[in-house]
């Protein structure tokens, strides 16, 4: 299951920043940056399909459109940042199809000098929150003022700059992210509605079996199978709400009859509907 945080990806300015205890984040991805610090014990990242452990003084920059999940080792402690591209324009400009070795270490002497001044001084603590990186999931942060923008920007570009001098940087093969972003944006503002590849094909202006080849290609499934599992977490938020009914949910949630949503709810998170409402 991978979801798209939107959010995350076209906000101005958008900046949030939390620690973590005891928590996952499922398979998702954003056109925002993410940086993680390890404060204790080890977590465990797979980014692109790759597995990284990291320890504690480990940073891990997660790169634009990247597809990621997080899960913490017991009594683990991490720090995320998730941080617009228009704090740090000119990196995310040379950064344009381009991946990078994610995770990397400073000195001694930065490492301390960024956890005291920056770590600490802005978070917010989700003790023990699973995060399902769903549609639903934004905090709003406060509106920014400009000596604020400043400060985040100083504090970003000098860790990007420690990044681009600790890392191996190759050319991207997902050189077409404007693609892949409309792709999501669609979905994004059509997953409850009756969407076929065909529609999407139609919406970017492109063949039915090229848009196909891109879908598996860039989202390691298929397009139903994608637009299934969107909808799965989506129905799995409104029905922690605990205030509509499996059918409302099932039609609200884009699904055609509730024998369907049922049997696709069951075959994603292998549960049915109703034991999710009933272990709200």
């Amino acid at each position: 299951m991978v979801f798209h945080q939107k959010h995350n990806s076209v906000t101005p300015y958008n900046i949030n920043i939390f620690t973590y205890h005891n928590n996952r984040f499922l398979p998702h991805f954003h056109k925002d940056f993410e940086l993680i610090y390890v404060i204790k014990g080890e977590i465990e990242v797979c980014v692109d399909g790759k597995q990284l452990l990291l320890n504690k003084g480990d940073f891990c920059l997660v790169l634009s459109g990247q597809t990621h999940a997080i899960e913490q080792k017991e009594n683990s402690v991490m720090w995320i940042c998730v941080f617009s591209n228009m704090f740090v324009p000119v990196f995310a400009e040379f950064m344009q199809n381009k991946v990078a070795d994610n995770v990397f270490k400073c000195d001694d002497d930065f490492e301390s000098y960024f956890y005291n001044n920056f770590i600490t001084k802005y978070n917010i603590d989700a003790t023990n929150l699973i995060t399902y990186a769903s549609q639903n999931d934004a905090v709003k942060p406060p509106l920014l003022t400009n000596d604020k923008i400043v400060e985040y920007s100083g504090y970003l570009n000098l860790i990007c700059y420690k990044f681009l001098n600790s890392v191996n940087i190759y050319k991207s093969e997902k050189s077409n992210f404007d693609l892949y972003k409309k792709i999501t944006e669609y979905i994004y503002e059509n997953f409850t509605k009756d969407v076929s590849l065909e529609s999407l094909a139609d919406y970017l202006g492109y063949e039915k079996h090229y848009v196909s080849r891109y879908f598996n290609k860039w989202f390691n499934t298929n397009f139903k199978q994608f637009i299934n599992e969107y909808r799965v977490g989506y129905a799995e938020e409104l029905l922690k709400l605990n205030n509509l009914s499996v059918t409302d949910v099932a039609f609200k949630a884009g699904f055609g009859s509730v024998r369907s949503f049922n049997r696709v709810f069951k075959s994603v998170m292998g549960k049915t509907p109703s034991q999710i409402v009933d272990n709200v």
